[in-house]
């Protein structure tokens, strides 16, 4: 992204606003939805994708649809894992679309099961920051536990 200048000062804590607008400086530039955009991260990359399930109703339409994100980075990355908390949904998903490599697990409070002891390109942790009462403590304990399996966390929330 391109921002005008003085908008550093905000992002370095400079400045505050509880109302800022931000400009982009290049209208012109090349802009992706985060489908798009995580899609192209992922690709020919090892992706460890945390929340991967949705709801369960939103599923199948979202497959059809062809708005499912774990969907889609499984046809993009060479390798992706999906965890989710979610038991039900992570069956689901195995009995009713015969998708493999999907694991009920809880990150933080479980020990790193051998199956996630590799190296990662990528841990994808999209739309779920928010579904999190600490977010800090969640990232610290991400942080500690999969520093030497990850090279690179992508974190999305919704805005």
């Amino acid at each position: 992204m391109n921002f005008k200048n003085e908008i550093f000062e905000y992002l370095k804590g400079v400045r505050f606003s509880n109302s800022l607008r931000v400009e982009f400086d290049d209208t012109k530039a090349a802009s992706y939805n985060r489908m798009e955009m995580l899609e192209s991260l992922a690709a020919g990359k090892s992706v460890l994708h945390v929340g991967f399930a949705d709801h369960i109703p939103l599923i199948a339409t979202k497959i059809e649809s062809g708005y499912w994100l774990h969907q889609r980075l499984l046809n993009k990355a060479s390798f992706c894992i999906g965890i989710d908390i979610d038991k039900k949904a992570v069956d689901h998903v195995k009995e009713q679309f015969g998708i493999k490599d999907v694991y009920c697990l809880d990150i933080i409070k479980e020990d790193v099961p051998p199956y996630l002891c590799r190296e990662w390109d990528l841990m994808i942790i999209g739309e779920v920051l928010e579904h999190i009462d600490n977010p800090v403590l969640f990232l610290q304990n991400i942080h500690k536990k999969y520093k030497s399996h990850v090279k690179q966390l992508i974190l999305t929330v919704p805005n």
